[in-house]
Parts: C-alpha cells; structure tokens; sequence
C-alpha cells in the first residue's frame, strides 16, 4: 500500500504537524507499506530527509492550499496512492473533495468544525469522542466519513513512546 501524506511544517505553523505524521509514516513503513511525503514548502525538508524520508515540494503558500491542486494531481496521477493523509488547518472543502476523487482520504482533525468529506476521520484528542461530529457533518450536508478514530488511543506517538505505554498497561 502507498500513502501519500500532505503535511507542512515552517517558522510560522512549528513543526507539529510534521512530527505527528512523521509517526504515522514509520508506522506505516513498519508495516510494510510505503509513506512519502508531500509539502507545500522547503522548510521542513531537513527534518524529513534526516528521518529517511524524501518528500515531493509543491513550492507553493501552505495557507493556500487550492492553489496547489493542479501541481499535487499531477503528481499523484504519476505516483498514485491508495491513500492521501491530510493534515493542515488551511484546507478547504474543495480541495477535499478534489483528492477524494483521486483516492481515499484520511483528515486528521482537532477542531470538530468547520468538518470535511472524507473516508476516515482522525481526532486523537482527550475530547474527541465529545466533539459533535454527527451534527457538524449533518449540518454541513455531508456523508459520515466511513471510519472515525476519535480519542487518545489514536494519537500517534513514536515507537519508543508507544512502547513504553503498552508495557505499563500490561503491568497494572
């Protein structure tokens, strides 16, 4: 399985969410399938390289994330995937609806609104199972997304973390 995930990182936004996907990659890799990595900048491309990822620039504004469609789809129509993780603030519903005709999508959220078609929805915070999502997506006049993983027991953390974690579990 390939997975294309769309994140950015820079001076402005920090590295955050970068760092959350770079913890879904090797999760991803560990498991055999391929991650890589699609970003609207440069600025985060030392931390990708330096973690053995070697990520496609679309040298465009992260904040304007519509304008990238054209150079992203062609992209993907060369490298397809079977799946586009997205993780930014600036997306829009367009530029949802776009990738999810090229393939299933993935959205990782905090907010609980505005909401976003997509196939999986992502929230890992400690309130993600409160947040009304139902009604948002209602609202909005959009379908459910077909999985949605709210809560802790989704936050990505890196595999020296996560280890730590299941161990104690087992103590208790």
């Amino acid at each position: 399985m390939r997975v294309i995930i769309r994140a950015d990182g820079n001076q402005e936004i920090g590295m955050g969410h970068i760092m959350r996907c770079l913890s879904i990659a090797d999760a991803l890799q560990a498991k055999g399938a391929e991650a890589v990595f699609v970003t609207a900048d440069r600025e985060s491309l030392a931390l990708l390289r330096g973690r053995g990822y070697e990520p496609f620039v679309l040298e465009c504004s992260y904040r304007e994330m519509e304008s990238e469609l054209d150079r992203f789809g062609r992209y993907f129509r060369q490298h397809p995937a079977e799946l586009i993780l997205v993780d930014s603030y600036c997306i829009t519903r367009r530029y949802m609806e776009t990738v999810g005709s090229w393939a299933r999508t993935a959205w990782m959220d905090d907010l609980g609104e505005p909401v976003y078609p997509t196939d999986v929805l992502i929230d890992y915070n400690i309130y993600g199972k409160e947040l009304p999502y139902e009604t948002a997506y209602r609202q909005a006049g959009l379908r459910l997304p077909e999985r949605s993983l709210l809560g802790c027991e989704y936050a990505p953390l890196r595999a020296q973390f996560a280890e730590g974690r299941h161990s104690r579990i087992r103590e208790s």
